[in-house]
């Protein structure tokens, strides 16, 4: 079942707390993402009391895994501009790009266009019923 945890349109506010970035958090981060046969590049979305404890890896879990199609929530940060937000997409397709390029040298192919232009339809398909009245009332009557 799908929750709606971070989402605009529910009010949500996204923070950029990377200045808080260390390797401790890097490596914790980096055991999450490696258990995850297949993962190589996204984004973790991690609920926690305190910092101090996710970086000592108490108390934490794990809401969602989003994957490549995934935003880098930082910047929506209200400090940041809309140039700001250009740049991190721009610097994040760059990294799935050189990541795509070094699993394509370990033997992953690349979808062909009919694999891509299908996988973009069944998405549009499964949006499409994200959007249905149905689903809206199932799921707040889940709350």
């Amino acid at each position: 079942m799908l929750v709606p945890y971070g989402n605009h349109v529910r009010g949500s506010l996204f923070l950029d707390s990377t200045y808080k970035k260390n390797n401790q958090l890097g490596a914790l981060i980096d055991r999450v993402c490696r258990s995850v046969n297949g993962f190589y590049y996204g984004r973790v979305d991690i609920r926690f009391n305190s910092f101090e404890e996710l970086v000592a890896d108490k108390n934490r879990s794990i809401i969602e895994l989003n994957g490549a199609g995934s935003e880098a929530t930082h910047m929506y940060d209200p400090k940041h501009s809309l140039f700001f937000a250009w740049k991190e997409i721009i610097r994040h397709w760059k990294m799935l790009y050189e990541i795509s390029i070094q699993n394509k040298k370990k033997g992953y192919p690349f979808l062909s266009y009919s694999e891509g232009k299908k996988m973009l339809r069944e998405n549009s398909r499964y949006e499409e019923k994200l959007d249905e009245p149905a689903f809206e009332k199932t799921t707040k009557n889940q709350h």
